[in-house]
Order: C-alpha cells, then sequence, then structure tokens
C-alpha cells in the first residue's frame, strides 16, 4: 500500500546555555549541516566569575565549619567547667550544713553561717550560669550547622553553574541550525543550536479512515509491519528500510486522516544522504491475508454483496470485504472457485435480471 509523507527527525532538541556569560569557544563543526559526536563540547563560556563564585562558596563553608568546631570545643570546655561548679556547689552545700549545725549549738558564729550561705548561693549561681552558658552554645552550633548545610548547597549551585559553561552535545547529531559566535555575550533564554539525532528518522505520513480499517480488517499487528521509503530527487533514488512505530491516537480534524510514523533504518551514510523534511514515498506491506479474491471495486454493491452470474441470470451473495488496494476490493469468504462475479457497473441490477456475458 502506497502513502505519501515526509522525513522528520523525531528526536531534536534545541541547544540553550543554562548560565549567562561570553563565549570563548565555538567547536568549529557547529555549523548548519555539521556533525557532532555525543559529549563532544560545542560552546565554552568565560568561567572566570562562575570559578570566584565557587572559590567564595568554598572558603564560606570552610568558615562555618570552622566556627562549629570552635563551638563544639566551647561547648565541651564549659561541660567540663559545669562538672568542676556541681562538685564545688556540692562541698558548699556540706559546709552549709554543717555550719548551721554548729550554730544552733552555739560552736559558730552567726558571722560564719552567713559567709557559709553566700558561698552555697554563689556556688549555685555558678552552676546555673554554666547551664545557661551551655545551651548558649548549643544554639550557636545549631546555626553553624544550619550554615554548613546552607553553605554546602551553595557549592554545588556553584559547582553546578561553573559546568553549565560548557555546553556538550547530548547525542550524535546533525546540525540543522547553528547561531553560535565566539565574543557573543549569551543568557538562557539565547537558542545557539538546533540538533537531530543522526541516528533516528522518521517517515511521517497519513492514511485515510477508510485505510486504516481496512488495515485493521486484515488482521495482524500493525505496530512493527515493515515498510520501504523512496526518496526521489532528480536522477537520485533511495530506498531505506523501515518499520511502522506508531500511529496517533487521534485523527487529524482538519483532514480527517489518521497519522502514522515509520521509523526508518539503513547505513550511515544512506540517512545522512536523506535531507529531513524532503517528500517521501512510504510502501506499507500489510498483513498476509490467504484464501482471499480481489475484484475491482465496482464488483461489491451496497449490503456488502455482489451478483454471480449462474446460467445467465444475477444472484446476489453476500461477502466480507476486508479492505482495498488501489482500485481492487478484497474479498474473504462468500466466493467459491469457478464462480463468475459481475464485475461491470451495471444499472438497476437486480435478482434475477437475465444477462449475457462478453469475452473481451
Amino acid at each position: 500500500m502506497r502513502f505519501y509523507g515526509r522525513i522528520i527527525a523525531p528526536h531534536r532538541v534545541g541547544l540553550r546555555m543554562p548560565v549567562s556569560g561570553r563565549i570563548v569557544m565555538v567547536n568549529p563543526r557547529l555549523h548548519t549541516g555539521g556533525e557532532v559526536k555525543k559529549g563532544e563540547i560545542l560552546v565554552r563560556l568565560d568561567d572566570f566569575a562562575y570559578r570566584a563564585a565557587l572559590a567564595q562558596a568554598e572558603a564560606a563553608l570552610e568558615e562555618a565549619r570552622a566556627k562549629a568546631r570552635e563551638n563544639e570545643a566551647q561547648i565541651a570546655l564549659e561541660e567540663a567547667s559545669l562538672k568542676n561548679a556541681r562538685r564545688q556547689l556540692e562541698l558548699a552545700r556540706r559546709d552549709l550544713a554543717r555550719v548551721r549545725e554548729l550554730a544552733g549549738s552555739g560552736a559558730a558564729s552567726g558571722k560564719a553561717l552567713d559567709a557559709a550561705i553566700l558561698t552555697e548561693t554563689q556556688r549555685r549561681l555558678a552552676v546555673t550560669q554554666k547551664k545557661g552558658a551551655i545551651g548558649a552554645a548549643r544554639a550557636r552550633l545549631a546555626q553553624y550547622t544550619a550554615q554548613i548545610r546552607r553553605q554546602r548547597e551553595l557549592v554545588k549551585l556553584a559547582r553546578h553553574d561553573l559546568a553549565d559553561t560548557v555546553l556538550k552535545a547530548p547525542f550524535d547529531a546533525r546540525v540543522l541550525s547553528a547561531q553560535a559566535e565566539t565574543g557573543q555575550y549569551v543568557t538562557p533564554s539565547s537558542e545557539l543550536a538546533l540538533l537531530a539525532d543522526k541516528g533516528r528518522l522518521e517517515a511521517r505520513f497519513s492514511m485515510s479512515e477508510d485505510q486504516y480499517g481496512d488495515l485493521l480488517a486484515l488482521g495482524g499487528s500493525l505496530r512493527g509491519a515493515p515498510v520501504r521509503i523512496i526518496w526521489k530527487s532528480g536522477h537520485t533514488r533511495l530506498a531505506l528500510p523501515g518499520r511502522l512505530a506508531r500511529i496517533a491516537p487521534e485523527v487529524d480534524a482538519a483532514s480527517g486522516a489518521v497519522t502514522a510514523f515509520a521509523s526508518i533504518g539503513g547505513a550511515d551514510d544512506l540517512l545522512r544522504k536523506t535531507p529531513i523534511g524532503s517528500f517521501v514515498d512510504v510502501m506499507l506491506a500489510a498483513p498476509r491475508a490467504r484464501k482471499v479474491t480481489r475484484l475491482p471495486e465496482g464488483a461489491l454493491h451496497d449490503g456488502g454483496r455482489v451478483f454471480i452470474i449462474r446460467d445467465g441470470v444475477l444472484r446476489p451473495r453476500k461477502v466480507r470485504a476486508l479492505g482495498r488496494d488501489g482500485g481492487e476490493i478484497i474479498i474473504a469468504g462468500g466466493l467459491e472457485t469457478g464462480e463468475k462475479v459481475m464485475v461491470s457497473p451495471l444499472p438497476n441490477a437486480r435478482a434475477g435480471m437475465r444477462v449475457r456475458t462478453v469475452k473481451q
């Protein structure tokens, strides 16, 4: 079955720099019609500012880590001091209890008792102050820890921005267009090139709903059906093998046609010679149908009937039509070998009409 379509590149991408800057290098193969390989550097920007930003972010990270280490050491020192203050408080409490006992028996003066009370109060206050200092230090440590996490992300972002000053080819590609020039200042909105995967070409073609229905009626799976894509230009003719890859899920509202896509195979040199967007013939091998009859389309009448000629009389016969191929209809079932079928466009044909066959 012959259809008409165009060559398309289903996998194409417009290249842009993720960051802004001035171009300092352009790959000499990045021009319209050129070819580039996956991972090849295509464009490089001046990265001085991005390297400086990365250095600043790394320095800020180290500063936050140093403050965190300093605070951890301060917490350890305060905790050791708190242990000592608690021991001093315990001794002061014991001394206060002893002086009170002596003062009750008259063996210690009131001045000695006041001094013991003051000492216990000072030692208790010292413990409270150490606890407060430790709590404040831990709060600062939490701040520095959060600052470290934030700076780590800033370092990652700075490294990512630095890496984005180099643009690489995402796949082996043909350059459909290129606008990058050395010295040009670009932003993320500036498209520098349009690439198409040189290993993936497709033929997009349309078929009517009737043709699509006929293919389904023939049975089998349409996906993967072999096709032959023929490109003709002047005295040049290229035939490329392919497979039916997919069928669009919606009928085109404007044309009422079903759109299909055929993947194209073949050697790289043939693919390179095939211009994207060119018009092609698509020869689709329909599923094989066995025990069928091919008749001119005029042989099929309303109601899915044909007229059998027997003893010079028209006799209607219900048949099952599988589909059409060119100007012929494919009939499956309802006919026997050797039967004569009327194929002439006879007006007002009806059952029982007497006819005479004419040899041509």
